[in-house]
């Protein structure tokens, strides 16, 4: 669906003290009054997280690039990909960036006079209502929000010629057509949305250790990843050039590495965590830990070397006794990412989980309650009536996600089918696998589905929830391939 508005520009020049006329000009624009739009009517209780608008008439927040000929107003640059593939189709390079924009707005910003010089209009749909719609719309360049589509390029200016001092009316055409539109992948350059100020990474000054998905609370039993992080002044992961060395305790917590099967291996109560190993130093090390009995913990980390200790962040954990299904429902299936550290529980169209091309990466099946907490599964019906995961792409092409039993990743397959539960047993029983894209997907976004059936599941009232980035629940499965 498709439908054209006219929105004008009223160029003029700003005069100041400190700037000449002839460097900066203000741009007007009057964005369109929602009391015009036909605004279709969706119940947010039943709309997937992140959807992309099903017409122009739903876009409620929009952005506005200048690009010119000048090496200031195109030295960042986002890829660019087809609305129905997601494949990339091109670049899109630009300078300035005014965002924060809703309908019965008037955007003003300044931008360098000149000849050359185009607007393009990034246009998004919120998926929220009043003031929460407004305010994550005037964040949309600092703060991630999961609701938020993808940034989609509905209208472009031909080349304007901005001289100051005079008045021009602009007509401009916003255009958008559902599964067709192309939209912006991840940005960058030095004053691209989300890239701050492009610092690069520092020394490590804090170690930080947290539980996927940042948790506070976890159930008992519940084979859950950690991450020990090496974090620079900024926050951000360190660039390390020493031979760091810690003792990890969990507070009583079982501690495995990555190179067992996860919580079903051997179970230590401290690790020491090195962060090389020879010639290759990290900023992260991943483990997995079973929680203890139901109370408060806290981590407890020291450092061997180097002499020079870091400032610790340790966040306490409550560990309490899993409930009956009915209590925490819907039990959801949940992918979570090793190399990442994320899962599609925490991703969105707006905030994806990242992924490098050609990678082998490893991954996790889970079955998560409401909160996003990992569970232990139990097949109370015997050994024989096995939970089975069944992780697919449904991206186009399907064949972009290549499936693996083990690193390295040999002998790929469309489709992972693997048993969750091994009956009384096991103790946590999910499915591990790796998976990798290939280099031709890089700028592209790809979704994965995981069927499960449930038979012995000690709960049949309430099943568990398949992950489907098709459906209305447990839709949250978004990856991005980095350029």
């Amino acid at each position: 669906m498709k439908k054209i508005i006219w929105i004008t520009f009223l160029i003029f020049a700003v005069f100041s003290c400190e700037r000449k006329a002839s460097e900066i000009s203000k741009v007007i624009i009057e964005l369109p009054k929602r009391d015009l739009v036909a605004k279709s009517e969706n119940s947010l209780n039943t709309m997937a997280s992140g959807p992309a608008p099903a017409t122009w008439s739903e876009l409620d927040c929009f952005v506005f690039m200048v690009t010119g000929p000048e090496a200031k107003l195109k030295h960042n640059s986002c890829p660019m990909n087809d609305g129905f593939t997601g494949m990339k189709v091109g670049s899109f390079e630009f300078g300035p960036t005014f965002a924060g924009y809703s309908f019965n707005e008037t955007a003003e910003f300044e931008i360098a006079s000149g000849t050359d010089r185009e607007i393009s209009v990034i246009g998004f749909k919120t998926n929220l209502t009043g003031a929460a719609a407004v305010a994550a719309c005037k964040n949309i360049l600092t703060t991630d929000h999961p609701s938020i589509s993808k940034a989609y390029i509905v209208a472009k200016s031909g080349k304007l010629k901005i001289e100051p001092g005079s008045t021009q009316s602009v007509p401009l055409t916003i255009n958008y057509t559902a599964n067709s539109t192309p939209f912006l992948g991840d940005c960058s350059g030095p004053t691209s949305p989300g890239s701050g100020n492009n610092t690069p990474a520092g020394p490590p000054v804090k170690v930080k250790v947290r539980l996927q998905d940042d948790l506070t609370s976890v159930t008992s039993a519940g084979c859950v990843a950690l991450a020990i992080d090496l974090l620079d002044a900024n926050g951000n992961l360190a660039t390390v050039t020493e031979d760091y060395q810690f003792t990890l305790s969990g507070g009583g917590s079982n501690l495995f590495t990555l190179d067992g099967n996860y919580c079903d291996g051997a179970a230590l109560s401290s690790r020491t965590i090195n962060f090389y190993n020879g010639a290759n130093r990290f900023n992260r090390v991943v483990l997995f830990l079973l929680p203890p009995s139901p109370a408060i913990y806290n981590f407890s980390l020291a450092q061997t070397t180097p002499a020079l200790a870091l400032t610790q962040e340790l966040t306490p954990y409550q560990v309490v006794a899993a409930a009956n299904p009915s209590l925490l429902v819907p039990y959801k299936i949940n992918i979570f990412d090793v190399n990442a550290f994320r899962s599609t529980h925490s991703s969105s169209g707006s905030n994806p989980i990242d992924v490098k091309p050609d990678e082998c990466r490893a991954a996790v099946v889970q079955v998560v309650d409401n909160l996003g907490r990992p569970l232990k599964i139990t097949n109370n019906a015997g050994v024989s009536n096995f939970i089975y995961s069944n992780i697919m792409s449904i991206s186009s092409p399907a064949n972009q996600v290549e499936f693996y039993t083990a690193n390295p990743c040999v002998g790929s397959t469309p489709t992972h089918l693997y048993s969750l539960d091994g009956g009384f047993y096991t103790i946590s029983g999910f499915n591990r696998f790796f998976y990798k894209v290939p280099s031709t997907a890089a700028g592209t976004i790809f979704n994965l589905k995981v069927d499960v059936t449930e038979n012995g599941f000690y709960d049949s009232a309430n099943p568990i929830v398949d992950l489907d980035p098709t459906s209305a629940t447990n839709n949250k499965s978004v990856w991005r391939v980095k350029n």
